[in-house]
């Protein structure tokens, strides 16, 4: 996983020759910018992105649910879907295979499945036996369609 802040894209462009790997064995997944809140600054940050790893796509983009205290006034409901459309769109261009969610709740999950044209292909949360979300998992099975769609991930600290 790549994301702006994170120093990983920096060796990513001399790993594939010295490996002897083409753009398409490697599976790209990249973090929006989280101080992102509207559709022009999503945009710009997967450009951004893009031109970083010198690529003409990523595998996937995850969409942090914007924090408050980057928003100057705006509400997170409305510079979420602002952002989630500008992903939709570069996924019709191509430049973004699957539109995932990063550290979403259970509301926002269920807000954003209300709101979306392009499903999102994988929700990364935290998930583990001592911080078990039932309601998140059922928002990801409830239906056939979602359960297709949805990848639940694992994120925690080894024990």
């Amino acid at each position: 996983a790549t994301a702006k802040w994170n120093w990983k894209w920096k060796w990513f462009k001399e790993i594939l020759p010295s490996h002897n790997l083409i753009r398409e064995d490697i599976y790209i997944i990249s973090k929006l910018d989280p101080t992102c809140g509207s559709y022009e600054e999503a945009m710009g940050s997967v450009e951004v992105t893009l031109r970083n790893l010198q690529t003409d796509y990523v595998d996937a983009m995850l969409l942090f649910w914007p924090e408050q205290r980057y928003l100057a006034g705006t509400e997170p409901e409305y510079a979420m879907l602002e952002c989630y459309k500008a992903l939709e769109d570069l996924h019709k261009m191509g430049k973004i295979k699957n539109i995932g969610a990063y550290k979403f709740s259970t509301e926002q999950l269920k807000f954003l499945l209300r709101e979306c044209k392009v499903l999102p292909a994988m929700l990364q949360a935290e998930f583990h036996p001592y911080f078990y979300r039932k309601s998140l998992v059922d928002v990801c099975v409830i239906t056939p369609l979602e359960c297709r769609h949805f990848v639940l991930s694992s994120v925690w600290k080894t024990l």
